[in-house]
């Protein structure tokens, strides 16, 4: 696996989890955050794997996307080492993001064993109810 050269040597965990006693952390601060936040328990889940993807993906225990697209791109039957995309690859590459957008097809190696989400795009009637009320004074 490929790592990431940032802020020197090794990878960017320490950014993310606190590991150096100095900078508690992306992950302590967003929990610490949510914390204090009227957050519902779905959208609490659906952030807690957001940020479970960023720690394996700072870690290394998942691809990021460029070492994916990387990997994908040299592992390809008709690449030459060339560093020259053809139409095929392309063609190839897109159709496999596309399937994997799609859910037809699951990618576990950049996105983890789990990637549906409770979460909707939609507010809950009662909850938009509760909303109107408190500024309308029903």
């Amino acid at each position: 696996m490929t790592q990431i050269k940032f802020f020197g040597e090794g990878l960017p965990d320490p950014l993310v989890c606190l590991r150096n006693g100095v900078f508690p952390g992306l992950v302590p601060l967003v929990n610490s955050y949510l914390a204090n936040m009227n957050v519902d328990a779905d959208t609490h889940c659906t952030i807690q794997r957001y940020l479970k993807l960023i720690q394996k993906r700072a870690s290394g225990e998942l691809l990021t996307t460029a070492a994916w697209l990387r990997k994908e791109v040299t592992s390809h039957p008709e690449y030459k080492h060339d560093a020259v995309i053809t139409q095929s690859i392309n063609y190839d590459l897109l159709r496999k993001i596309d399937n994997i957008v799609s859910n037809d097809a699951s990618c576990p190696e950049l996105l983890g064993q789990c990637v549906s989400s409770k979460t909707t795009d939609t507010i809950p009637a009662a909850v938009a109810k509760a909303e109107k009320c408190s500024t309308t004074n029903c």
